[in-house]
């Protein structure tokens, strides 16, 4: 099991001019899931910086990732 912890900065990331929100935030978080969680964080930050588009940040863009280990 794994939990994403993350600051509105991640939500509130505009994209084409909509902010990636907390389904789409979800939908890539699960998109995720086969990778190990090195890769998914990795594979998650690379995605908030391709929706970013050169363009300038408007917030903080902070996350954690941790994965239970059992």
């Amino acid at each position: 099991d794994r939990l994403l912890m993350c600051t509105d900065g991640v939500l509130e990331l505009k994209s084409g001019g909509r902010m990636l929100g907390i389904r789409q935030t979800s939908k890539l978080f699960a998109s995720l899931a086969s990778h190990s969680v090195v890769e998914a964080c990795a594979a998650f930050a690379a995605s908030l910086n391709r929706m970013l588009a050169g363009e300038p940040q408007e917030d903080d863009i902070t996350f954690v990732m941790v994965e239970v280990m059992q």
